[in-house]
């Protein structure tokens, strides 16, 4: 890996504060109790609410970009249909919360790292946003969208 991501992901006071400041959950791709397809409808509810999603060797990370709680609402719902081998919700720790994600980061900020940086000179916020939020609802074509919309309304059906 190359050695300045490996500094600027560890080493750069704008990522830290919002890694420490924005909520996350990060959960097992594997089910121990209930149904797969139940992630998968999860998915396309947390990105419809605005959330960001990250997967990398099979665990999944939710970040609640704007700030509103409705991630919290979608994962305890979840956690009532189905139950992911593991789950964590990020507390005061967050460099722990982060390890099992901190190759894929640095990996994106190796291959990205001209846009990184330029993020990271004017909005540390969307850098960080940037590394943990993979996937977001906004920047889905008009196809995902109508896809991701589909899914959230059979997510909502599963809780009638």
């Amino acid at each position: 890996m190359n050695k300045t991501a490996v500094k600027l992901y560890q080493q750069h006071p704008g990522l830290e504060k919002w890694f420490k400041k924005l909520d996350c959950v990060s959960f097992s791709e594997s089910v121990v109790k209930g149904d797969s397809e139940v992630f998968k409808l999860a998915r396309c509810k947390f990105l419809r609410a605005g959330c960001g999603i990250t997967r990398f060797k099979g665990k999944m990370l939710i970040t609640d970009i704007n700030s509103d709680g409705r991630m919290y609402d979608i994962f305890a719902k979840m956690l009532k249909l189905t139950a992911p081998e593991t789950y964590t919700v990020k507390g005061d720790d967050y460099k722990e919360f982060f390890a099992p994600f901190e190759k894929y980061f640095i990996k994106h900020i190796w291959q990205n790292h001209r846009y990184f940086l330029k993020l990271m000179k004017n909005s540390p916020k969307d850098a960080a946003i940037y590394l943990l939020a993979d996937t977001q609802f906004k920047s889905a074509n008009i196809y995902g969208k109508v896809g991701i919309s589909d899914g959230a309304k059979k997510f909502d059906s599963l809780m009638l």
